[in-house]
């Protein structure tokens, strides 16, 4: 198949192009995980099924995207959070500077949260420029998140 069809099949079709919500569909079905996305944010959760897919494939999928994070171009996630795993990116805009962009999931073992940002015409690098971006993301969901499982202490 040419790279047009196959991008099609996982952006659902309706692009050519790659855009931040299919970055985010794929990156989510590889950690096996399904969040659709609106405007405002999260509308609804679902598990994908990875069934599809053979557990190999996606056992080295996520482990060369965690190796992005823990050595690679997405170091600014590898710390201070729950193991991260991502890929960075640079797209050329010319005669404008670079976007750059960075698409991850968290936590590795147990997903629940898949993450896009994109940087348009911010130039420099994906890892220098979209990573820290989706770390205060991230770390702003995980803040949260701890937030709502910690019980609230009452006082005498």
């Amino acid at each position: 198949r040419s790279w047009t069809k196959r991008w099609r099949r996982c952006s659902g079709g309706k692009s050519d192009a790659p855009t931040r919500s299919s970055w985010a569909r794929i990156s989510a079905r590889i950690a096996s995980i399904w969040r659709c996305c609106s405007a405002v944010g999260f509308t609804s959760v679902r598990i994908c099924s990875a069934k599809s897919r053979k557990p190999r494939t996606l056992e080295t999928l996520r482990r060369s995207l965690r190796e992005v994070v823990t050595s690679g171009t997405g170091t600014a996630l590898a710390s201070g959070l729950p193991p991260v795993a991502g890929k960075t990116g640079t797209a050329e805009d010319p005669p404008r500077p670079d976007h750059t962009w960075f698409v991850g999931f968290a936590p590795l073992e147990d997903p629940e949260v898949v993450v896009v940002s994109f940087a348009q015409n911010s130039g420099g690098f994906g890892g220098t420029v979209a990573a820290p971006i989706a770390r205060q993301v991230l770390s702003a969901y995980f803040s949260a998140r701890s937030r709502e499982r910690t019980p609230a202490s009452t006082s005498p």
